[in-house]
């Protein structure tokens, strides 16, 4: 049987003023019952930290609720702050 799934698709630039905005589009994702929520990174250019601590928010809150939460198509930029962050692994790439 397949999961059910949900894309989010993260804007160009993800700073701190958006932070709110991308929190409620993952919730709004998250609480939709979809067990797989994909975040779709391929056009992000500026990931800050404010937007790292939704996304690491995120993650925490589905552990034990059967959900997940993966990014794909990450951009070269998305690529490079997760590992230098060491969150690489936790967003399954």
């Amino acid at each position: 049987m397949s999961k059910t799934s949900a894309i989010v698709r993260l804007k160009r630039e993800e700073t701190g003023a958006g932070a709110a905005n991308l929190q409620e589009r993952l919730l709004n994702a998250l609480n939709n019952g979809d067990e797989v929520v994909m975040l779709d990174a391929s056009e992000v250019t500026d990931l800050d930290g404010a937007a790292l601590q939704v996304l690491v928010a995120a993650k925490k809150s589905v552990l034990g609720r059967g959900q997940e939460i993966r990014i794909v198509d990450p951009s070269p930029y998305v690529s490079k702050v997760l590992a230098l962050t060491r969150l690489d692994r936790d967003f399954g790439l």
